[in-house]
């Protein structure tokens, strides 16, 4: 793994990190706060969890070579990335 792979790495914790939702209420603690959002993070990363499984062992298969742990930790990122923009975006529409 190169130094630009883990700069790349590192970048990607740090946006998974910014686009986890916070479930804030305006009239709870915030230890209540940050039960829920782990309680979301967990809900999430479990989506995130499957696209990745789905996604890394189909290309797998495809190209049978096993992919290295960073390169599935970023597919992990990505699709956490994703799924935490449009859960957002969802509970700012409604």
């Amino acid at each position: 793994m190169t130094l630009k792979e883990k700069i790349a790495l590192a970048c990607f914790c740090i946006a998974y990190l910014v686009t986890t939702p916070l479930d804030y209420k305006p009239d709870v603690s915030a230890q209540t706060l940050l039960v829920e959002t782990l309680m979301t993070m967990v809900d999430l990363a479990t989506i995130g969890a499957g696209l990745t499984l789905i996604t890394v062992s189909i290309m797998q298969k495809v190209s049978g070579v096993k992919m290295p742990w960073h390169r599935v930790a970023r597919f992990y990122l990505t699709f956490g990335i994703l799924v935490n923009i449009y859960y957002y975006s969802a509970e700012i529409m409604k």
